[in-house]
């Protein structure tokens, strides 16, 4: 029979092992009734057999939670001894030499203290790491048994009786001369206690109770045989509560774990770096790509250190499909080893959240959760000290720290690491990614590789030059095969394009590809273009009369705007170049349907949307485009919570186009030229005129941030779009102060509940503005009346909100109309504390210029020389008469080895009194030697 259950798993090991206890029991009772002086030894057998059953039912309980992704409830009992154990035996033998119980009392099933022992394997596995679950300790056979493993479950040292606790190999660490029954994996130990129940149920076997009574005078056991039994069972049961209360452990700490990880991953706040490839990746036609990665070039790259390939190529060649096929031939040459690792990034000027701290947030979550997968998962310690340093996600990491984890991070791995950048020239702080890039390089790792496309510029080539081992110019020789695979695939799967003949859409294919000269971009217009011919004659004219370049192309899709349609090419053209955020179909529609000069009709009317938001693509063709964009949690928009449609410009190069000084000087499309003060004021008009229409106080809600989709970014951001150099204009004034100050006292409390809906302090006007560095509104609002030295959110006034941002005008014009310069309370004590903790140089000698004070609370100068703004922090030295000041500083940067601002501190004039102090003089002399 064990035979027969060694071939079963661990699953239905433990339900064949039930069903005998179940039968045992039986036969204690038959025969404790059939034969003499046999009650009390089978009572206690049935007992203990119970308590065994009951352990065995958790055990199987736990199995099925975890095959069902579900963490099972801590057990509240389990039936086994509380009691200290000697030399092995149950507790019920313990006081007995002979093995007799001492207390001649029938043996109780008696809770264990699980809170205990979980407290100590907890502790325990804290300390030496998790193990796998059941499930993972043992080879599937019916879908959730293991064989057993070689290593001790969660690095611990395991038991079976007393201290000691089982091992995932079943070593034990009591004992080691009862290596054959204490040293036994979980399988083992179901084998061994189905056969010590199969033995005692062959001996319970009774006879017919009819038989001769004489027969029943006979008890069948030897002396001692019913403790031995005893004790067997009872070991199997601790071995089985020991390894139950193991798993139980792991799961709870990998529940912690679990919870830690994402709380580590949402403080990163990693950009999204998927979307882009999967969108990439299902738009790439065919092999196309493969030029690349079967070429000479890429190979060398991939397998020698320290390797750099530059792949540059003209605006519209295709750079972030191929990009997406390099990335897909690498991630699956890491595949097939754990200790390669791959992690990427895809600059887009739709996304604001590319600039190099983001990427290094997304290069780090990504090589984390790599080098979690192939390890354990643990988020790796670099950045969990981080998270910790950072009061547990409460600060922001800055940029030197993020590098150093990813270095840190970096170093971890024994074999290649493989970094992809695609379109880096579309990065918003190109000068400082390249900077970055450059230290990257400088780690001097032999097992990093880097990889990064764009286009061919001065700037770039310069910096590259001395790191890159490996170039690929993306030529038309080279990409024009990719190209001639695409249209192929039009021709042949396009209902367009499939009705026409043969021959004509070869035609069709070698015009298109006699002027393509490597642009994937003007092919993809073209046919766009060429889809709209109704007739062969109409299809054979536009074929004669294609735009050789690709922004006469986009010249020739402006000029084919329906005349009714040019406001709305406009308004939604800017919109798209300048937008802070994704912006939906449904937003996109409210835009238009907002008219903020409008005289004697509602700025937002419903009767302007578009009944099908989807016309709105015809209107400029082939320069905007939507894609689907999937549910993530986000804070304030409940769009990206539920996923939604997102417009969008097709390409980089449709907004280069739009900014350009050639559409601005062309006679007739100059009114599409988008200058970033004429959208930005636009926008701001647009945002601020659509929040006017919520006039009931307290009307906001979920549901009108559904029904009014603009609702959430023109709260957010119509400020943004209010910059210093466009408050100028007459009509956005108007607006701002019906926004800040109109009758309808709802429309300034409703805008700051879709702003802020959890913020407990509201602030008055005056704040906001200030905070914002919107002088002329700062102004009008002050000529109406407002307080200027008012108190704002978490008690700061409008001059330390004006402070804080360094808004130089704003700060002049609230001291020039009465702002207490030392006023002190809130958060950053003073104006000069708020302006010196950014490191605003010139607002802080404007404070003091106007009399604010050095020496009073808040001690502006040791904060501001603690965040090393060498700069801001002269015009504090000398102006402070406390000595104190100085020393601090001094004595701060001098441990901390902050030679930059320690400098600066020295350079000052001190009073003899101070110099001769031993602190100054000290400190003067570690700069000098050690920095």
């Amino acid at each position: 029979m064990a035979e027969a259950l060694a071939g079963l798993g661990v699953a239905a090991s433990v339900i064949a092992v039930v069903q005998l206890t179940e039968n045992v029991i039986g036969k204690c009772s038959a025969y404790g009734t059939a034969y003499r002086n046999a009650s009390r030894d089978m009572s206690r057998l049935s007992d203990q057999i119970s308590g065994l059953r009951q352990v065995l039912l958790d055990l199987n309980g736990l199995i099925v939670a975890q095959r069902s992704s579900r963490l099972p409830t801590l057990m509240a009992a389990l039936s086994i001894s509380n009691e200290p154990h000697t030399s092995g035996r149950p507790p019920e033998l313990a006081n007995s030499e002979d093995g007799s119980r001492a207390d001649n009392r029938p043996t109780e099933s008696m809770p264990i203290g699980h809170a205990s022992l979980l407290q100590s394997l907890l502790k325990k596995l804290k300390r030496k790491g998790r193990g796998n679950t059941i499930e993972a300790r043992y080879e599937h056979t019916d879908g959730v048994g293991y064989p057993p493993a070689t290593t001790s479950h969660a690095g611990i040292a395991p038991a079976t009786t007393g201290d000691a606790l089982p091992t995932e190999g079943g070593n034990t660490a009591g004992n080691a001369s009862d290596s054959n029954n204490d040293r036994m994996s979980l399988p083992r130990v179901l084998r061994d206690c189905h056969d010590e129940l199969q033995s005692l149920g062959k001996k319970l076997e009774t006879k017919d109770v009819r038989a001769s009574r004489m027969e029943a005078l006979f008890y069948t056991f030897k002396q001692g045989e019913v403790n031995k039994t005893l004790e067997n069972l009872q070991r199997f049961q601790q071995q089985l509560v020991a390894a139950l209360a193991i798993d139980q452990a792991r799961l709870v700490l990998e529940t912690h774990d679990n919870q830690r990880r994402q709380d580590i991953y949402n403080w990163l706040s990693a950009p999204d770096y998927e979307s882009k490839h999967l969108t990439a990746i299902t738009e790439r036609e065919g092999n196309t790509g493969a030029w690349c990665v079967q070429g000479d070039c890429f190979q060398e790259w991939r397998g020698k250190p320290k390797s750099f390939l530059w792949l540059h190529g003209k605006a519209g060649a295709g750079k972030t499909i191929l990009c997406s096929t390099i990335i897909r031939e690498i991630s699956r040459h890491c595949e097939s080893d754990s200790s390669l690792a791959i992690a990427f990034f895809y600059f887009d000027f739709h996304s604001k959240d590319t600039k190099p701290p983001a990427v290094l947030r997304a290069l780090i979550k990504q090589l984390s959760a790599r080098r979690s997968a192939k390890t354990s998962p643990k988020i790796p310690d670099y950045l969990a000290d981080l998270f910790s340093r950072k009061g547990d996600g409460k600060q922001s990491p800055s940029s030197e720290e993020l590098e150093s984890t990813l270095k840190s991070i970096i170093g971890t791995f024994k074999n290649d690491v493989y970094i992809i950048f695609d379109a880096f020239d579309e990065c918003p702080d190109r000068p400082q990614f390249l900077k970055l890039i450059k230290e990257i390089h400088e780690w001097n790792f032999d097992k990093l590789h880097l990889l990064a496309t764009s286009r061919y510029e001065q700037d770039i080539e310069k910096t590259l030059r001395d790191l890159v081992s490996h170039q690929v110019p993306m030529d038309e020789n080279l990409v024009d095969g990719d190209i001639q695979v695409y249209v192929s695939r039009q021709m042949n799967d396009d209902p367009k394009f499939i009705r026409y003949s043969e021959e004509k859409r070869e035609t069709i294919k070698a015009t298109l590809m006699d002027g393509a000269h490597g642009m994937f971009r003007w092919v993809v217009c073209q046919l766009d273009s060429l889809r709209k011919c109704r007739s062969p004659h109409e299809l054979q004219m536009a074929l004669t009369d294609l735009p050789p370049t690709l922004y006469e192309t986009y010249d020739r899709i402006l000029l084919h705007i329906d005349e009714r349609d040019r406001v709305h090419a406009l308004k939604l053209l800017q919109w798209l170049a300048f937008a802070v955020d994704k912006v939906s179909l449904s937003e996109a529609v409210d835009v238009l349907a907002t008219n903020a000069d409008a005289v004697n009709s509602p700025f937002f009317d419903r009767d302007r949307r578009f009944d099908d938001p989807r016309d709105i693509l015809a209107i400029c063709s082939s320069l905007v485009t939507f894609s689907v964009v999937q549910p993530i949690p986000y804070p304030f928009d409940p769009k990206e919570q539920e996923g939604f449609t997102e417009l969008k410009l097709a390409h980089f190069s449709v907004r280069e186009y739009l900014v350009s000084e050639g559409l601005r000087n062309h006679v007739k499309l100059t009114i599409y030229h988008c200058s970033e003060k004429r959208a930005n004021t636009f926008m701001a008009k647009t945002c601020v005129a659509y929040l006017l229409q919520f006039t009931q106080h307290g009307c906001i809600s979920k549901g009108t941030r559904i029904s009014h989709p603009l609702c959430s970014y023109a709260a957010r951001n119509w400020i943004r779009h209010t910059q210093p150099d466009n408050d100028n204009d007459i009509n956005l004034r108007r607006l701002i102060m019906a926004l800040l100050q109109s009758k309808d006292a709802g429309v300034y409390s409703n805008w700051l509940d879709l702003r802020h809906p959890n913020a407990r302090e509201r602030g008055a006007p005056i704040f906001h503005t200030s905070m914002a560095g919107l002088a002329r509104a700062c102004q009008d609002l002050l000529e109406k009346g407002a307080d200027v030295n008012v108190e704002g959110g978490l008690s700061v006034n409008a001059l330390q909100a004006a402070s804080l941002g360094g808004h130089q005008a704003t700060v002049e014009l609230l001291l020039d109309k009465g702002a207490d310069v030392n006023a002190q309370g809130g958060l950053y004590g003073n104006a000069l504390q708020a302006a010196s903790s950014e490191g605003h140089q010139a607002t802080v000698e404007l404070l003091l210029e106007k009399g604010a004070d050095v020496n009073v609370r808040g001690v502006s100068m040791e904060m501001h020389s603690r965040r090393r703004h060498q700069r801001a922090i002269m015009p504090l030295m000398s102006w402070s008469g406390r000595r104190e000041h100085k020393v601090a500083c001094m004595e701060m940067h001098s441990r901390q080895h902050h030679q930059g601002v320690i400098r600066p501190l020295l350079s000052c004039s001190w009073s003899r009194e101070q110099r001769s102090m031993r602190k100054v003089a000290r400190m003067e002399m570690h700069c000098r030697w050690h920095h």
